[in-house]
């Protein structure tokens, strides 16, 4: 999957996870970005239940939260404020995600 920005674009390498393939099957995606801490989210049309949920996730984690029905991407030391599938990694330097501003353009391709 292809995360893009109008700033750059990062690859997301995807888990095995039956949420991770699910949100594969919705691509392509568009949403606006809300930014919390030194992470990313954005709500998704995929609705699907925990899957192994986590409290604790590390820097270039990407991960479904059900509760919002949202995508997140953890760039920085924040922790979910309540338990994520992870789903997969990005492939770019965390930096990056530093750019995105509340309400940007996020797009989703495989």
């Amino acid at each position: 999957m292809i995360f893009k920005h109008k700033s750059f674009a990062s690859e997301i390498e995807l888990n095995d996870s039956k949420t991770a393939s699910l949100i594969k099957k919705a691509l392509p995606l568009k949403a606006n970005a809300h930014v919390w801490k030194e992470e990313i989210y954005f709500e998704i049309p995929v609705s699907t239940g925990q899957e192994k949920g986590v409290e604790r996730v590390s820097q270039g984690d990407v991960a479904y939260w059900p509760p919002g029905k949202c995508f997140c991407i953890f760039f920085g030391k924040t922790q979910p404020v309540s338990p994520v599938t992870i789903i997969g990694k990005f492939k770019c330097n965390p930096e990056r995600f530093k750019s995105i501003k509340e309400g940007d353009e996020i797009v989703l391709v495989r």
